[in-house]
């Protein structure tokens, strides 16, 4: 199949890896120049074909359902400063939420996705302390919890049982990494 993935930070273009042994690079849409094109997180519900990403205080979602026909379309452009400098994000599509880390400012936000072309905050948490550059974020959704890890080094647990209402549950700190690493695995 074919998995549209954001490249050089101003576009977003379709790897086709269908044929494994030599994947080839597909449509692709040019983003421009303006300080809303160059996209900082990129995650993509393939399920049910949308690709979202950031960038300042957006969120796009785009449908990449039919890339041989029409290609990559916006759906919606979804403008909230509690979205801010978000970077990692992942998505629950079982209940249509998207997290994202917002780095700049020391937090977790929830995104109803289940129409997306009218995407909507559901809440964020915030905690300069413990979400302090808040970078990845992984889900244990047989748990209902996600895993935020901060650049410098805490790695935070967060109840996610309710996306409008989510909880700080524990915080890990004095990790050994260098305060560089930028990903986490569940």
């Amino acid at each position: 199949g074919s998995v549209p993935s954001a490249r050089s930070g101003r576009t977003i273009q379709v790897l086709d890896y269908s044929t494994i042994s030599s994947p080839t690079l597909g449509p692709y849409v040019d983003l421009g120049t303006a300080s809303h094109s160059n996209r900082y997180g990129t995650t993509i519900d393939e399920t049910n074909q949308v690709l979202y990403s950031t960038t300042g205080s957006r969120i796009f979602s785009y449908d990449v359902s039919d890339l041989a026909g029409s290609g990559i379309v916006e759906l919606d452009n979804y403008y909230n400063t509690t979205i801010g400098g978000m970077r990692g994000m992942v998505v629950d599509v079982a209940n249509e939420v998207l997290y994202g880390c917002n780095y700049t400012a020391d937090k977790l936000v929830s995104v109803d996705i289940s129409d997306p072309a009218n995407l909507v905050i559901l809440d964020s948490i915030t905690d300069a302390t413990n979400l302090n550059n808040a970078y990845t974020v992984e889900l244990d959704t047989y748990r209902n919890l996600a895993f935020v890890y901060c650049v410098g080094g805490a790695i935070n647990c967060i109840d996610i049982s309710d996306p409008s209402n989510m909880v700080l549950k524990s915080t890990l700190t004095g990790y050994s990494g260098s305060g560089l690493e930028q990903t986490i695995a569940i």
